[in-house]
């Protein structure tokens, strides 16, 4: 997968997969959607309408909380975001 920054303030924007491009300073965490509490807090914030949906379809793997308090859902592993998020910036774990 080619990654690519799109400038959009200081940090730019990133790349997560599936054109799904976050302000990498609104990432608070990036976690697995598969315990128990993890679920509850994506049907919670779905009631809310905090939680943008960028799984295309797929199974939910991973949660991003953002600044806000808003949510993505994501059909990668939080290990393979992480690493989009780390060759993007230029940093490592």
């Amino acid at each position: 997968m080619e990654s690519e920054i799109l400038l959009s303030g200081p940090l730019g924007v990133i790349n997560i997969g599936n054109g799904v491009f976050v302000n990498p300073s609104e990432v608070l965490a990036i976690v697995p959607a598969d315990s128990a509490p993890i679920k509850r807090t994506i049907k919670s914030a779905k009631s809310l309408g905090q939680v943008l949906d960028a799984t295309m379809g797929g199974k939910t793997e991973s949660l991003v909380v953002l600044k806000g308090p808003f949510y993505l859902t994501t059909a990668y592993e939080s290990s393979t975001v992480a690493d989009f998020m780390n060759e993007q910036v230029g940093t490592d774990e």
